[in-house]
């Protein structure tokens, strides 16, 4: 299961990973955000369970099961990744 083609942006808070991978993003690449911010933006918005604080078990479920869904989506050409992605 390698990816020669995915890239994963790193760095201390603030650094700028989600300016750069929307930069990217508006350039034509393609650009997955952080598990962790997208599992948090969908359970807000529908007051689901899986949030560190409700039930942290559900929230890393929920997180893998994102990470999984964006491995076997990747295509042949360059991906940008936020942090936190385990490819």
């Amino acid at each position: 299961m390698d990816r020669p083609n995915c890239f994963v942006l790193t760095g201390m808070p603030g650094a700028g990973k989600t300016s750069l991978l929307t930069e990217l993003r508006n350039q034509g690449e393609i650009g997955y955000d952080e598990p962790a911010r997208m599992v948090l933006i969908e359970q807000l918005e529908r007051g689901g369970p899986a949030v560190p604080d409700t039930d942290p078990l559900l929230f890393v479920h929920a997180m893998l099961q994102k990470n999984f869904a964006n491995f076997l989506g990747m295509s042949d050409s360059h991906v940008f990744c936020d942090r936190g992605r385990s490819a």
